[in-house]
């Protein structure tokens, strides 16, 4: 439905997306078979070699002129759940009237044997350290008081991914604005969808840390 749409939208002129995914159990399945329907629908797909942070496939999504992206995450929601977020060319996620539209094209496919789920494998690369750089290069920045932060590089800063996508970069980008007092819980640190050590992977929620 989202290809049919960007097919409608722009016509003969290149299309491309990008894709990421999470860390939640079955998200690389979900995000390749994503990157094969797009590329078996024309569209040159960027597909993330690895999971990543959904900011970065906002980033991704700009930094490469992309007219749409996917990335396949539930959020914060229970281990039990995954979801597929759809991004515009802006970077943001869909707003009216594409958000309508998309899915007026998906409910107009009546049978699975509708979709394109091949045939364009050629059309995929991926991103994966380069793309990093860029990011963290452009997060760096945005630092307001680089000087504070010299001052202050050895503030104690205590970090958990609670088994995501985060562990990818966070880290990273503390070394890039000059912290280096950062600990990471090491009983978080490990990308699992089964989310081990916490009932589910909200922040928001004390019992997560």
């Amino acid at each position: 439905g989202f290809a049919n749409y960007l097919k409608k939208t722009y016509g003969d002129a290149p299309v491309k997306v990008a894709i990421g995914h999470d860390s939640r159990n079955n998200s690389r399945f979900f995000a390749e078979t994503t990157a094969n329907v797009f590329a078996a629908n024309g569209c040159e797909v960027y597909l993330f070699e690895a999971l990543r942070p959904t900011p970065e496939l906002s980033f991704a999504i700009r930094y490469l002129g992309c007219q749409a992206g996917v990335v396949c995450t539930a959020s914060h929601n229970p281990k039990e759940y995954n979801g597929y977020k759809a991004y515009w060319n802006d970077g943001g996620q869909l707003v009216p009237p594409h958000d309508k539209n998309v899915i007026t094209e998906v409910e107009a496919i009546t049978s699975v044997d509708e979709v394109k789920w091949s045939g364009g494998e050629s059309r995929i690369q991926l991103m994966g350290k380069d793309m990093d750089a860029a990011y963290i290069e452009m997060v760096k920045g945005l630092s307001v008081y680089p000087d504070v932060i010299a001052k202050q590089h050895d503030l104690k800063i205590v970090y958990t991914p609670i088994h995501g996508t985060g562990i990818t970069l966070v880290p990273d980008v503390l070394k890039a604005f000059g912290f280096t007092n950062v600990t990471v819980v090491d009983e978080q640190a490990t990308p699992d969808g089964n989310f081990p050590t916490v009932v589910y992977p909200n922040p928001e929620e004390s019992e997560a840390m």
